[in-house]
């Protein structure tokens, strides 16, 4: 991420944490660090892992804390992929994905089409901040192993 967009983000963190009468802590501006670096969706291990590649260790407690503290203040989005839970920082409006239902790839696909549909619905008493979009299948992958079961088992 561009310096003067990490300092924007520091900063709106900076004022949530002050309105909010909550501790600026250097590991939590290291997890913001790490949350605003990472390019896709992540888990908590992952982002764990990030860190402590950095070479900065943080209690799972502390980690748990900071990432409700970023959902909170809508700096964070959390997407529920069933048997997965994902991270996301907010660095635009939209997020959407494809799952496979088998084996439960997960991937961000274009959203350049949808996102003007989301931003032109008008919805009664309710101001749009955010949205994202799960869609399910089966990945080229998988429809090859079902292909080739399909052909195995007409050979039996």
């Amino acid at each position: 991420m561009e310096a003067n967009k990490k300092d924007g983000v520091k900063a709106q963190f900076t004022d949530y944490l002050q309105t909010n009468h909550r501790r600026k802590t250097p590991e939590r501006y290291a997890i913001l660090d790490a949350v605003y670096d990472m390019e896709k969706p992540f888990t908590m291990d992952e982002l764990n892992t990030v860190l402590e590649e950095k070479n900065f260790h943080v209690s799972t407690a502390t980690l748990y804390n900071t990432v409700n503290l970023l959902l909170q203040a809508q700096m964070l989005v959390r997407h529920d992929m069933g048997q997965q839970t994902l991270y996301e920082a907010v660095q635009s409006f939209g997020h959407c994905y494809q799952k496979c239902s088998i084996c439960g790839k997960t991937v961000a696909i274009n959203k350049k089409d949808v996102v003007p549909v989301v931003q032109n619905l008008k919805l009664r008493r309710f101001k749009k901040q955010d949205f994202s979009l799960l869609v399910f299948g089966i990945c080229g992958s998988c429809q090859n192993k079902l292909k080739k079961n399909k052909i195995a088992n007409k050979k039996q």
